[in-house]
């Protein structure tokens, strides 16, 4: 591009008179279309310091324009040696196709009787093919970037494991096996610990059963479905491990345990799951509670020879039962007997110092209906609301023993006077 340099007056340092001065701005600049260009007008040689420097514009046979100020920026003087100043203008472009052959003016009113000025014509090209490909290109590659590192967050950040509920209470029958199951799902990293705490009525503080970590199956082939299984004393802890969809994992694991009287009646279990994405273990809670069934003798009449009106004891002994509290009912078949029973105490057996025993009585006096019938005398433990099952009703082990009245031995005899009276 050329440059178009024009004089306005010879220079004199005696007086306040305009110094030689000219702008430097090329008679054409060719610039693609939607892309940013800076326009440069340069004023020198000037003399005193002070000048005004504002931008034009104006279409071929159109009347000029000032450009608003907003859109370009005066730079400060320079000293020269010659004893003169030079500055610059930068206008800012963003130019369209419909701004082709627009003419931009640089004006320097330096002087109000002679400005100095000089233009500029704008050529406006479509973009070519190759810048083009080259935005295109840069888009694509931000959005890979964007990709790339979403992909690297997604599959490399920690996630903190989520240990299914377990329940908040639960009745264990005394030296029976009972398991509980659980699942830790959508985690990752793969290390992660496992631990199972006891706490009961007798200690103070909680007592570590087991202790289970993925790390201890490294060795196994295949890493993608892998058990372990931990005992300590009555209580077994199972787990499987599962390689889950991006990089995360899976465990699904059964807590195992018998239930003795002599270890505890009533304690917390707790299993507690510690991973590095988790500021605090996670931990679940389940208060047990050992109940034993009771065992109920064989119901035992006070006479073998029942007679109308005669007072008869039936007598059963219900035994091995925990806690001490037990309910005791008596029926004539189907039908709740209200009176006449009487149940002793209970006490701990000889057999077993933890479990309890009593008798329940019943008297009453059989009448001619009553012959035939079924006697049966029940005995519940309560075991309290089932949390777990989500009803509000109290459940209970039952066991009852049936005594059944024979005929032959419950008939009533009539003598023999009263049949010669008839």
């Amino acid at each position: 591009m050329t440059h178009s340099i024009c004089p306005i007056s010879s220079f004199k340092k005696e007086g306040n008179r305009a110094p030689s001065s000219s702008i430097l701005l090329p008679q054409e600049t060719v610039v693609e279309e939607k892309k940013t260009y800076i326009l440069d007008c340069t004023v020198a040689g000037f003399y005193p310091e002070s000048v005004q420097v504002f931008w034009k514009n104006a279409i071929a046979g159109i009347h000029s324009a000032d450009v608003d100020n907003s859109e370009y920026l005066y730079k400060s003087s320079i000293w020269k040696d010659n004893g003169t100043f030079s500055g610059s203008s930068s206008f800012i472009l963003f130019p369209v196709l419909e701004d082709n052959r627009t003419i931009y003016q640089c004006v320097n009113h330096k002087s109000p009787l002679i400005p100095l000025q000089n233009r500029t014509t704008l050529t406006v090209t479509e973009l070519s093919s190759a810048t083009v490909w080259m935005i295109v290109a840069f888009i694509l590659l931000v959005i890979l970037v964007i990709w790339l590192c979403f992909f690297i967050w997604e599959h490399c950040r920690k996630v903190a494991p989520d240990l299914s509920p377990l329940p908040a209470t639960e009745y264990l029958k005394h030296q029976e096996l009972k398991t509980f199951h659980f699942v830790i799902w959508h985690y990752r990293p793969k290390p992660l610990m496992l631990k199972c705490f006891l706490k009961t009525n007798t200690l103070s503080e909680e007592e570590l059963l087991i202790r289970w970590t993925t790390q201890a199956m490294e060795r196994e082939e295949n890493l993608e479905s892998m058990q372990l299984m931990e005992t300590q004393s009555k209580f077994t802890l199972s787990a499987v491990v599962s390689g889950l969809k991006h990089n995360f994992f899976g465990i699904s694991g059964s807590l195992t345990l018998v239930s003795d009287l002599a270890a505890f009646s009533e304690a917390d279990l707790f299993l507690q799951v510690e991973h590095s994405s988790l500021k605090t273990p996670s931990r679940r809670k389940i208060h047990l509670k050992v109940i034993a069934q009771p065992k109920l003798k064989k119901i035992q009449c006070s006479s073998d020879h029942l007679q109308p009106g005669e007072c008869v004891t039936l007598a059963c002994r219900i035994h091995f039962f925990f806690p001490r509290d037990v309910r005791v009912s008596w029926y004539k078949e189907d039908r709740l007997i209200l009176e006449g029973i009487e149940t002793s105490e209970a006490a701990e057996t000889l057999e077993n110092g933890l479990l309890c025993s009593c008798i329940s009585k019943l008297e009453f006096f059989p009448q001619m209906e009553d012959f035939g019938r079924t006697f049966i005398c029940q005995a519940e433990v309560e075991r309290g609301v089932s949390l777990w099952r989500g009803t509000g009703s109290c459940r209970h082990w039952v066991n009852h023993h049936q005594m059944f009245l024979q005929k032959h031995s419950m008939i009533l005899k009539v003598p023999s006077t009263l049949i010669k009276r008839k």
